[in-house]
């Protein structure tokens, strides 16, 4: 199973894989993932094997090339830092994006919410941005405020009246 095809129904097929051996075997399998019944004795090795199959693709003539690596030399905590920051960038409020990422103390969610340069770029040019969105409705109020002077309009009062 590829890395990349984790999602709730490939959870559920794995389920129905391992019931399905359950009954071949006439055992109970107590493992979620496992090899043919028995456990993965080697997380590090299963987990290296995965992110290699994820990153590499077999061409129709044997050849195999690494289109994705980026995953080649990842850890599992990779993913949970890389989660936890696009939770954070898509808007979602800290306090929810630490109960999904499992994190119980503020401190350990700041070590997985990373801030990089490019944060920091975003995070000023969004403060510019505001800050023009603020000035260009300065001028804006100011301009609405000159036409009713010049029409003779005070606020609240109907046009031209005293």
């Amino acid at each position: 199973m590829n890395i990349n095809e984790l999602s709730p129904s490939s959870l559920e097929t794995q389920g129905d894989r391992t019931k399905a051996l359950e009954r071949a075997t006439g055992r109970i399998i107590p493992h979620g993932f496992h090899r043919d019944g028995q456990p993965i004795k080697y997380m590090r090795r299963a987990w290296l094997s995965a992110c290699r199959r994820a990153a590499t693709v077999t061409h129709p003539n044997g050849v195999k090339e690494v289109v994705r690596p980026d995953l080649l030399g990842r850890i599992p905590h990779d993913f949970r830092r890389t989660a936890v920051r696009n939770l954070v960038r898509a808007g979602v409020p800290e306090r929810v994006a630490m109960q999904l990422t499992g994190h119980k103390t503020r401190s350990v969610f700041d070590r997985y919410n990373i801030v990089n340069e490019r944060d920091l770029r975003d995070g000023g040019t969004g403060a510019a941005l505001a800050r023009c969105a603020a000035e260009s409705n300065r001028r804006q109020i100011a301009r609405v405020r000159q036409r009713r002077l010049a029409s003779g309009c005070r606020r609240g009062t109907a046009r031209g009246a005293p």
